[in-house]
């Protein structure tokens, strides 16, 4: 007989501890997998559910008519109850601002009560206000029926603009002829008083830069005093029609017709300088050019060298000079 014997063991042979370990983590999982579904489906639940949410809105006004200045608001601030559905009211606070009503009087039926008193029916509000979240404008409720405000009216005068804008050109570009401005002269709409003191109104500085080709460019006018005045309209256009320039020189014989006196010139010819543009290069003649001696106030018996100006060119030209400047001449008697 065996001398040693066999331990009984209940229960059959003994798990490791990195079984239990794993069965414990499965037994988690399904408990929390089982929590969220659970939540995910109550929160569906209540969010399918209908609730009534109040707002307070401060009221504010836009596209006040350019002939008014609003200067009161008697409803600055209106309650509103919201009756939608949970998931409507999460989008509603998340895609729109619940704090601000914002009014464009371009949108709305303008009403007048006495003197500079106005109104707008909350009732036009009610069903903008519902499409915006897509719910029945039943459901959407304003503790006023009206909304009022205090408009006053405005003087008017025309000024005209002042360009304080740069336009810089490429190299070898250049205007081909003067801004067009449209419109040069605008609406202001103020105080009278204050009209009294403006004379023009001016663009805001810029600079447009690298210009090469024809544009039009549209500049902010500036207004100094933005509480008060309103400009119709706020902003202006420059039409630029650009071409490509070249500089190029012609000689041409000085003119001394005007001169009393009979005189030699040294030199008799003139170079003069200047820059066109590309397209009209050909079209340049002596004939278009004239070059004189510059005469106003000089007395000739006493001069040495005469100053030569440029009487006539063609419009089409630019930047002109003269070489030599001036001359050396002689009386003849």
């Amino acid at each position: 007989m065996d001398s040693k014997k066999k331990q009984y063991q209940p229960g059959g042979p003994l798990k490791s501890s990195a079984s239990v370990s794993k069965s414990g983590r499965n037994d988690n999982w399904i408990f929390f997998t089982a929590v969220l579904v659970s939540t995910i489906f109550w929160v569906l639940i209540k969010l399918s559910d209908t609730y009534t949410v109040p707002y307070s809105l401060r009221v504010n006004y836009k596209s006040i008519p350019k002939e008014k200045r609003l200067t009161f608001i008697a409803d600055s601030f209106v309650n509103v109850n919201v009756t939608a559905r949970g998931f409507e009211i999460i989008e509603l606070n998340l895609f729109q601002n619940m704090d601000i009503l914002d009014i464009n009087l371009n949108n709305f039926s303008l009403m007048k009560k006495e003197g500079h008193e106005y109104f707008v029916y909350t009732d036009e509000l009610t069903g903008k206000l519902a499409s915006v979240i897509g719910i029945p404008k039943k459901n959407v409720h304003f503790s006023k029926n009206t909304l009022s405000f205090t408009l006053t009216d405005l003087s008017e005068k025309k000024l005209p603009v002042t360009n304080l804008v740069r336009f810089e050109f490429s190299e070898q570009f250049d205007l081909y002829e003067k801004p067009i401005l449209t419109p040069e002269e605008i609406t202001v709409f103020g105080p009278a008083d204050v009209l009294d003191t403006l004379k023009q109104v001016f663009t805001l500085k810029q600079i447009v830069s690298n210009i090469d080709a024809d544009r039009l460019v549209r500049v902010q006018l500036k207004n100094p005093l933005p509480d008060l005045l309103k400009f119709e309209p706020e902003e202006v256009n420059f039409q630029l029609r650009v071409e490509k320039f070249t500089t190029s020189n012609i000689e041409i014989p000085i003119n001394i017709s005007g001169i009393r006196q009979t005189i030699k010139l040294f030199p008799k010819t003139v170079e003069v300088h200047f820059k066109v543009a590309q397209k009209d290069y050909n079209n340049v003649r002596a004939s278009q050019f004239e070059v004189v001696p510059d005469i106003q106030n000089i007395d000739i018996s006493k001069a040495v060298r005469l100053r030569l100006k440029l009487s006539k060119q063609p419009d089409f030209v630019r930047n002109t000079s003269l070489n030599p400047a001036d001359v050396e001449f002689l009386i003849i008697k």
